[in-house]
């Protein structure tokens, strides 16, 4: 832990906030660190009005400035029974240990961090902790969460950008194994001015499958058995099909202006925090 002291999280975007805190966006504040201009609307204060932009523009305009404020981090995993396959260590194990990194990372630099979850529908709501005191409510949060039912990530992203009123970076942890998939309840949270990040968590034996010949698979969450022989143009196949879930899990987030990452467990959680998220500009 000693080595993410250091660290703190990058908003890309500007968040609403509560409180006066750690972090700046762009907002009429009372700073004197002039950031933009918007128009002037009726019940603007009239003591942030740019009279010398008034006086060439003949328009009126409010001066805005960077204001301190607080990030909220929310925190949603996916506990579908999916989430439970994996060894040494499940996904959703990968997950929590990774979601807990993070947190403590906020936690220290006094940031609000939200713990929510489920599989088809939202089951855990914890309230927003803040500072190191928060920790161990955390810990004790992420330890309740267990690998259960079927999958709706729709639903379950849909209903965290109801339930989080203020703006802020969600970091979603799952395999994003869904029939129905994912892109609505993604482009939701960003529709309500939420930064999103997808750490896509699979296992290695879905990356690379060590198996053949004839099998009996059963999907972790329908109970449905599928007999199967594993030739080689079955791994082929396979191969393929995971290589254009892959790519179009990139190219979605890459148009939408998301942060994706794959994760499948090789690398180490000190890695991931200390190389792979600040590489990608998450971490600093």
């Amino acid at each position: 832990m000693a080595r993410l002291e250091s660290l703190r999280l990058i908003a890309r975007r500007a968040h609403e906030g509560v409180r006066n805190g750690e972090r700046r966006s762009v907002r009429r504040g009372t700073s004197q660190e002039f950031a933009d201009h918007r128009s002037y609307v009726t019940g603007d204060d009239l003591r942030f009005i740019d009279w010398n932009l008034y006086g060439r523009l003949d328009k009126l305009f409010i001066k805005l400035f960077l204001e301190e404020e607080d990030l909220v981090l929310a925190l949603v995993v996916d506990t579908s029974a999916s989430m439970g396959f994996g060894a040494p260590e499940t996904k959703l194990r990968l997950a929590l240990r990774l979601a807990l990194s993070l947190g403590y990372i906020a936690l220290l630099n006094q940031e609000k961090v939200a713990l929510l979850g489920g599989g088809d529908r939202l089951v855990s709501i914890d309230a927003t902790v803040r500072g190191k005191s928060g920790l161990f409510p955390l810990v004790q949060a992420l330890e309740k969460f267990k690998a259960e039912g079927k999958t709706n990530l729709n639903n379950i992203l849909s209903r965290c950008g109801e339930l989080l009123k203020k703006s802020g970076i969600i970091v979603v942890f799952s395999d994003l194994l869904d029939v129905e998939g994912y892109d609505d309840g993604v482009l939701n949270l960003s529709s309500r001015g939420h930064e999103v990040i997808l750490i896509h968590t699979l296992c290695s034996d879905e990356l690379k499958p060590q198996l053949e010949g004839d099998l009996s698979l059963k999907d972790s969450e329908t109970g449905d058995l599928l007999d199967v022989t594993f030739s080689p143009q079955m791994r082929e196949y396979y191969t393929n099909a995971l290589s254009n879930f892959l790519n179009r899990s990139r190219e979605f987030a890459l148009k939408h202006g998301f942060s994706y990452i794959l994760w499948d467990g090789l690398a180490s959680i000190e890695t991931m925090v200390t190389t792979v998220l600040r590489e990608r500009g998450i971490l600093k």
